[in-house]
């Protein structure tokens, strides 16, 4: 039996069941346009699984050419933020204390 999988943003706000947040994309240094590929795959799979919006973040250092390439726009800028709290300490991790630019597809 297919069962319908539904991918929820991390940011509660925006799980509205219509939205797909594309969080890390990683690929080997060396490999030409390999980041544009994977995202085009992505946001063609998203489509078809009806998804609307897809955001995902870059830091405020990255070009985003691959996000342009796919004709995504830049949305705002995100602040720095910190995961861990008095009832659930995380370790600090030095990327979560950067700004990121959100991006939208």
């Amino acid at each position: 039996m297919f069962k319908k999988y539904r991918i929820k943003p991390v940011a509660r706000m925006l799980d509205d069941g219509k939205t797909l947040e594309i969080t890390r994309v990683c690929v080997l240094e060396g490999y030409k346009n390999a980041c544009s590929m994977i995202y085009a795959r992505l946001v063609k799979i998203a489509k078809l699984m009806g998804y609307k919006r897809i955001i995902t973040y870059t830091l405020t250092d990255e070009s985003g050419a691959s996000l342009r390439a796919l004709g995504a726009r830049q949305v705002g800028f995100v602040r720095a933020g910190e995961w861990s709290c008095p009832s659930r300490p995380r370790k600090s991790q030095d990327i979560y204390q950067r700004e990121k630019i959100k991006w939208e597809i």
